[in-house]
């Protein structure tokens, strides 16, 4: 494997220029697993018996631009509950000095209400040609952002934003707007700055893809007649967002290790200054109870003290011992307790 990752432009153009045999080995993927990607993405390969001619100086099949699919415009007049849901509070008035009203639920919409029947009959014809190849309608948030209605399939998210451009109108215009104080409305004519162009543009996005694709209206064709060239702008998003995905994953792999490595390090700093502690602890406890020995000891030796406390001086000699061996660490050790330092604390760092 020659590179970490291509992109769906690059492995198109190295399927005809070597074996797919070769490609697959290059951009490390079994024949199979290539053959299932071009399908998936819509990438031509040669036909079966190009490279046998091509080496024979046969003609060969002449190498194929990237298919644009034709889509056919929805004439309809239902549409999906999504559509419905993303016009259900349209306002049919502009509502800003641009004319345009914002979708408050569904798609993502900023249109002059001109636009609404033209935008919906796109946005169904998505619908049918996104759910054809796979993907399914869902509720999207990314960040703080309001949800939107989004495409999703396997790990593809895609939105999309239908924005319509704005422009000065030819001479002044006004339109009737009110306000309501102390319980009386005031009716006034409001300047309107801007009125919507009927220029649109599609924008999509790849949740795992920074950035936008855009498609849009110009003097030459209409959005409508670039669908078919949305469609694979899909799918150059899909794979290159597979693509991402893999680096990302990968970088964040490699990130978790070092941390986990920088993690054990000091956790290993941590845990011998932790078993030096309890061996130091221990020493200066022997030391202490090595002090209060001789004391009972040296009670026990004295003969005033065995001649005024006959009968009391046995049991207080039994107490006074069993009191320091139950504190002597090596008396513990030889009961049958670990060596001191073995047990380590418990690690509360996020590893194990």
């Amino acid at each position: 494997m020659e590179r970490e990752s291509y992109t769906r432009s690059e492995i198109y153009e190295l399927l005809w220029t070597e074996p797919a045999t070769k490609v697959a080995l290059r951009i490390g993927l079994s024949d199979v697993a290539l053959g299932k990607w071009c399908k998936q993405y819509g990438v031509p390969k040669p036909p079966l018996g190009y490279w046998a001619k091509l080496e024979h100086g046969k003609a060969t099949a002449q190498r194929p631009a990237e298919p644009i699919p034709v889509i056919e415009v929805y004439k309809g007049n239902k549409f999906h509950e999504e559509i419905e849901k993303t016009f259900k509070d349209f306002k049919m008035e502009g509502d800003s000095k641009f004319g345009r009203s914002e979708s408050k639920a569904g798609f993502d919409v900023q249109i002059g209400p001109h636009s609404v029947p033209r935008v919906k009959r796109i946005l169904q014809t998505l619908i049918n040609e996104f759910t054809s190849r796979g993907y399914r309608l869902g509720g999207y948030r990314k960040y703080s952002n309001p949800e939107v209605t989004a495409f999703m399939r396997d790990d593809d998210v895609v939105t999309i934003e239908f924005y319509e451009v704005s422009t000065k109108p030819p001479k002044p215009m006004k339109r009737k707007s009110s306000w309501t104080h102390g319980g009386q409305t005031h009716t006034y004519m409001m300047d309107i700055d801007y009125i919507p162009s009927g220029r649109l543009e599609l924008r999509i996005r790849h949740n795992d893809i920074y950035g936008w694709k855009i498609v849009k209206d110009s003097e030459k064709t209409s959005v409508e007649e670039q669908l078919g060239k949305l469609i694979n702008l899909i799918a150059e998003l899909s794979f290159d967002a597979k693509i991402a995905r893999v680096e990302r994953e990968s970088s964040e792999a490699k990130e978790l290790a070092e941390r986990k490595r920088l993690a054990d390090i000091k956790w290993a700093r941590e845990v011998e200054v932790w078993r030096w502690g309890q061996l130091k602890d221990a020493a200066e406890r022997w030391n202490e109870l090595a002090v209060l020995r001789e004391f009972v000891k040296a009670i026990k030796g004295n003969r005033v003290v065995r001649r005024k406390n006959k009968e009391e001086l046995g049991g207080w000699i039994s107490w006074a011992q069993e009191q320091i061996n139950a504190r002597d660490p090596i008396y513990k050790v030889a009961s049958g307790m670990s060596l001191l330092g073995q047990n380590e604390p418990i690690r509360d760092d996020g590893f194990e």
